[in-house]
């Protein structure tokens, strides 16, 4: 998981069209399976962007992230907080925070944030997320989270950005300024995994998605900053920020990807069915991934957090909303292609077929005119081992597609490396 920050204020009161340091899905890097999440291949786990407006808020250029001759930061994806009317958030901020501090985080480099594990050789997982600067393309800390974290979303005050786990039934505060972990926030009615004892389950026979399937995944932050989403496996959990508290779990909403919409009023679930499966080998469940069955799109009321409708649809590798409200981006695995839905009405708009890849993650420009979508060759369990996976197909088949959204063509694919 990767994500960009991007300060969070504008000292001139000139509301943007996407709030600050929102986190974006952008693509899974499918290493060897360490964890349910990853084993699910590019469902379960992600990397996120954010698309840099190009221009910083005391009149200077920012290096963007979303030239085309880019092929390591080109997309952006899963929209995990926004809105359009933003003059209301930005008047917040100020009554909040002082012109001088807003000034002072002004100066700080840029950072993406990208969640790692090191192995160490053996089965001593150390989670670690790696602050890159953004400014000289280096990594310039790289403090201990957890086991492995997985899904990153940034707050809109860009203070700090929040990091679930696979393995624990928590999500940890990062401190975007200090670098270093500032708490952490312990979610209720999941149990914590253990790597040994859940290796040796997946390697000895069928498995249910409730054993196989990582404690969290996805986050997303409302764009008011109160309200943090986040999957697991006990359902999709509503914590409460302002006092670190999870306030309610929605038990009958199971999803890989969650995105709000830009005016805080809904959010967006690519829902699943896995925990209603039979139980299946490792392979099996990898294999279902791959091919993209029991997805669905479920859209929440916000302020009731109530199901305010629901459709069917392939298994989503991301999800991303369009910055004026009126789309949604799916990365459908069944059809191997883009979906456009509108977010009223949940119709399709259009279908983007990107060939024999699988498509991960997706994004929108701030200005809605281009949607990125990575998209991976095929991945599979490599013989008997349930830790280690390989790569088959073509380099051809990895790469990110540039899609233009007057009329939904693929102009353009960015090569990318086998990840």
């Amino acid at each position: 998981m990767l994500a960009y920050d991007r300060k969070g204020f504008w000292p001139t009161g000139r509301a943007p069209k996407e709030p600050p340091g929102t986190a974006r899905t952008l693509c899974s890097p499918l290493v060897a399976v360490f964890v349910a999440t990853c084993l699910l291949a590019m469902v379960t786990c992600g990397c996120s962007v954010n698309v840099d407006w190009g221009e910083d808020k005391q009149g200077g250029t920012i290096p963007s992230l979303n030239g085309e001759d880019s092929t390591s930061t080109t997309a952006a994806g899963g929209v995990t907080g926004g809105t359009t009317a933003t003059t209301v958030a930005a008047e917040t901020l100020f009554t909040r925070v002082s012109r001088e501090e807003v000034q002072r985080r002004l100066a700080l480099p840029p950072f993406a944030y990208v969640s790692e594990m090191d192995t160490g050789g053996g089965w001593q997982f150390v989670g670690k997320i790696a602050y890159v600067d953004a400014l000289a393309n280096r990594v310039a800390h790289r403090p201990r989270a957890g086991i492995q974290p997985v899904g990153i979303a940034v707050n809109p005050d860009g203070t700090v950005f929040y990091v679930s786990d696979t393995y624990k039934p928590v999500v940890h505060i990062m401190d975007c300024e200090t670098h270093e972990k500032k708490g952490e926030i312990v979610l209720p009615g999941i149990e914590p995994t253990d790597v040994l004892s859940w290796s040796r389950k997946v390697a000895e026979g069928p498995v249910s998605y409730q054993e196989v399937g990582g404690c969290t995944g996805a986050l997303a932050v409302t764009p008011d900053g109160e309200k943090l989403l986040v999957c697991t496996k006990a359902g999709l959990q509503i914590v409460d920020l302002g006092t670190g508290l999870s306030e309610r779990t929605l038990a009958d909403v199971h999803g890989f990807k969650v995105a709000v919409s830009f005016d805080g009023t809904r959010a967006y679930v690519a829902t699943h069915d896995w925990f209603t499966r039979e139980a299946r080998r490792l392979e099996e469940w990898f294999a279902l991934t791959e091919e993209g069955v029991g997805g669905s799109l479920t859209v929440l009321d916000t302020s009731s957090w109530q199901i305010v409708a629901s459709r069917e649809c392939g298994l989503a590798g991301g999800l991303a909303v369009q910055p004026d409200d009126s789309l949604l981006h799916l990365s459908d695995l069944t059809e191997d292609a883009l979906r456009v839905i509108d977010a009223q009405t949940l119709a399709d708009v259009a279908l983007v077929p990107v060939g024999k890849s699988k498509p991960t993650g997706v994004g929108v420009l701030p200005d809605g005119s281009k949607v990125y979508v990575v998209c991976a060759g095929e991945a599979r369990v490599a013989g008997n081992a349930p830790l280690t996976t390989e790569r088959i197909g073509a380099s051809g088949e990895w790469f990110c597609a540039v899609i233009t959204t007057d009329d939904f063509t693929i102009r353009k694919k960015i090569p990318l490396d086998m990840y």
